[in-house]
């Protein structure tokens, strides 16, 4: 599970970050403020859900021995003398992590939902007028006009004494006709759940920025005299707003656009670069799923394994996986099976041949230290005794502790590819037949 969510964390980052590069360094001198908008809305979106998704992994070939990290086991192989149980420290650790990350969530959350019951607190106790059908909030703090959904938050005083110009109405309409305030509430609450990602602020002031470009746009086209508008930006651009949830003109954004309103609105490379935005989204989602299978694959040299002991001389109807076979409706058969003290395989398809065991159906049982073993179910399996391992596809692996002859199941897990090595439980070929019974 921690191993999932951290390679969903690491999958989501990756792609966050290329599409923010590509936002910065292609579009955002760009008029296209619409597209922009859209653009960095879908890059978060693509980039919670773009990690969820998996392709087939074709299995490497290489002469290098490689194998499954798999969540339990010791080292990166499967070694049947030391399965052991995770350790506690781990466990602690852990938890330890996960509730510092939901208590700082908590915080957040905390901290959004206060400032969205402050606003609504604030538009409440006030009074208020419409103007264009548009609810006007008149406060008795020194405030600049700033909106939040459907209201405009503006100083009483100055309201009612005319010193608010009307393009600061026309202004803060856009942001409530455009409902900024929705991608605002997104990512906020994206930061509240991805607080340790840096590269989230980025995006919340790209986003921020970009609706002042829009509605700026919007005053342009509904404005005459554009030019006494950028007067009113410049003698504005120091004055202060806190709340952060809100569009306002509080943001050390005034000189980008200023110069942002000056810009051609027609670019002859800004349909080159939309075009680029789709091969963009593809090549990114590649990067990300490919990446899936690197988080799971370790590569090791392996030294070479030792020589096979002598098979056992009979297969015993007391041995210790005789029980585990009926629990599992599994009939002992020398002609589709072999085992070792510690080791039994069979399959309902079952081949021996250049000292490898090719199986379908396959049924893999490996025991080990403190009455612990665990099952193997995979679709195919083979088995290479000179490297000693068994790799094959479509793998469940459950883990038992056998108190008084039960078997308690502890653990489950399920592999697409699988790459197990054996060590001191090497498989012997099938063993002779028992010595018929003395009279």
């Amino acid at each position: 599970m921690i191993t999932a969510i951290i390679n969903f964390l690491i999958r989501s980052g990756l792609s966050l970050v290329l599409l923010y590069l590509f936002f910065s360094l292609v579009l955002s001198k760009e008029r296209m403020h619409r597209f922009k908008r859209l653009y960095l809305l879908t890059s978060l979106l693509f980039s919670l859900v773009i990690p969820l998704l998996t392709f087939p992994v074709l299995p490497a070939t290489s002469h290098i021995a490689k194998s499954i990290d798999i969540a339990g086991f010791q080292d990166s192989y499967y070694q049947i003398e030391a399965f052991t149980l995770k350790p506690s420290n781990t466990v602690n650790s852990i938890r330890i992590i996960l509730s510092a990350y939901v208590l700082v969530s908590l915080i957040l959350l905390s901290r959004f939902f206060s400032n969205i019951i402050r606003l609504q607190i604030t538009r409440s106790k006030h009074p208020s007028i419409l103007i264009d059908g548009h609810k006007i909030i008149l406060m008795n703090e020194p405030v600049l006009p700033y909106s939040f959904f459907s209201s405009v938050y503006v100083n009483r005083q100055e309201f009612w004494q005319g010193r608010i110009p009307g393009e600061l109405f026309s202004h803060e309409f856009a942001h409530i006709v455009q409902r900024h305030s929705l991608d605002i509430i997104f990512v906020e609450l994206l930061r509240v759940f991805f607080w340790f990602n840096p590269i989230l602020v980025y995006y919340k002031r790209a986003i921020l920025l970009n609706h002042e470009y829009l509605a700026d746009e919007a005053v342009a086209r509904s404005e005459s005299n554009f030019n006494s508008y950028e007067d009113i930006l410049l003698n504005i651009a120091f004055r202060n707003n806190n709340t952060y949830l809100a569009s306002s003109f509080n943001y050390s954004f005034t000189k980008k656009r200023l110069l942002m309103m000056t810009k051609n609105s027609f670019s002859k490379t800004a349909v080159l670069k939309k075009i680029a935005v789709i091969p963009l989204f593809l090549i990114t989602g590649f990067l990300v799923i490919d990446a899936q299978d690197t988080t799971r694959r370790v590569e090791i040299h392996l030294p070479p394994p030792p020589p096979p002991p002598p098979p056992p001389q009979q297969a015993g109807q007391d041995m210790w996986w005789t029980t585990i076979l009926r629990e599992n409706n599994i009939t002992p058969d020398p002609a589709k099976s072999m085992f070792t003290q510690t080791f039994y395989e069979t399959g309902d398809e079952f081949s021996y041949e250049n000292n490898i065991v090719t199986m379908k159906e396959a049924f893999i049982l490996a025991k080990s230290v403190d009455n612990i073993f665990r099952i193997i179910r995979a679709k195919t399996a083979t088995h290479d005794f000179k490297s000693n391992f068994i790799r094959g596809q479509g793998a469940k692996v459950e883990t038992f502790r056998q108190v008084n002859n039960n078997s308690n199941l502890i653990n489950t897990e399920y592999y697409k590819d699988f790459s197990f090595r054996l060590s001191n439980g090497i498989i012997a070929p099938p063993p002779p037949p028992p010595p018929p019974a003395k009279d």
